[in-house]
């Protein structure tokens, strides 16, 4: 049984595979057109509001099936998703990269996860798997 900084590493070491990175290839490599292929301005905007819109609609879909206890509607944490993937989808259409997207994600979720109670969530679900 890990205790102490020996589960932090894990949980936020766990945290660059699931969610960050399988999140990131999903809703921006899969869903958007390659970034070399956009022009930029409104093709561009057009083009990200799918990607975004299911990157959205994933969080409580996802709570809902995992058991974590996301309120489905929980308007602060939706809006945090969604300014996230905006950037998120900004960044891979400006780098043409999924790493940079990828590491602002996963610092995202380890903040929220050790310092704005998802870490509560998270152990509380892992206790009860």
């Amino acid at each position: 049984l890990c205790t102490g900084f020996h589960l932090y590493f894990i949980i936020a070491s766990s945290m660059i595979i699931f969610p960050s990175l399988l999140e990131e290839a999903v809703f921006r490599v899969l869903l958007l057109p390659n970034p070399s292929n956009l022009r930029g301005g409104r093709a561009t905007a057009l083009a990200s509001i799918p990607s975004v819109s299911l990157y959205v609609a994933w969080h409580p879909f996802y709570a809902s099936i995992s058991g974590i206890g996301i309120p489905i509607f929980d308007a602060p944490f939706l809006s945090i998703v969604l300014i996230l993937g905006i950037t998120c989808t900004w960044l891979y259409l400006h780098t043409g990269s999924i790493w940079l997207p990828t590491i602002v994600h996963w610092l995202t979720v380890v903040i929220w996860v050790f310092f704005f109670g998802g870490r509560n969530r998270l152990l509380t679900e892992l206790a009860y798997s």
